[in-house]
């Protein structure tokens, strides 16, 4: 007789920029398919709001707040999330404005934020 008993590790997903938006909206519907969802964003507010709802709705959520731009924010993330089956790349920040305006350090603070958050949380 085999032992039915689930003993794997909770499905895990983790969804950067899941405070609001398409982020929100995407973590909400991961932990309606199961997963525990790590909740990312930088707004504790917003981040315990949609916490909440996961688990009003019967799910699994916890907050990491982390400035994707940030490289010792974005280490401590990857850290604390840990393995997870789903990760979805959607926090980001934008500028708007004339590009002669855009000055190097809030294009690095973009580029970090949104492309290099994105490789380093990938590998």
């Amino acid at each position: 007789m085999s032992d039915t008993s689930s003993t794997t590790a909770p499905r895990r997903a983790l969804v950067t920029g899941s405070t609001s938006g398409i982020g929100r909206a995407t973590a909400l519907a991961l932990a309606r398919d199961g997963f525990e969802v790590i909740v990312h964003g930088r707004d504790a507010t917003r981040g315990e709001e949609t916490v909440a709802a996961i688990r009003e709705a019967g799910g699994v959520a916890r907050l990491v707040l982390a400035d994707l731009s940030d490289d010792a924010d974005r280490a401590r993330l990857a850290d604390e999330a840990a393995d997870v089956e789903v990760l979805v790349n959607n926090g980001g920040t934008s500028w708007s404005g004339p590009s002669a305006d855009l000055v190097a350090d809030r294009y690095d603070r973009l580029f970090d934020g949104n492309v290099r958050a994105t490789y380093f949380l990938t590998a």
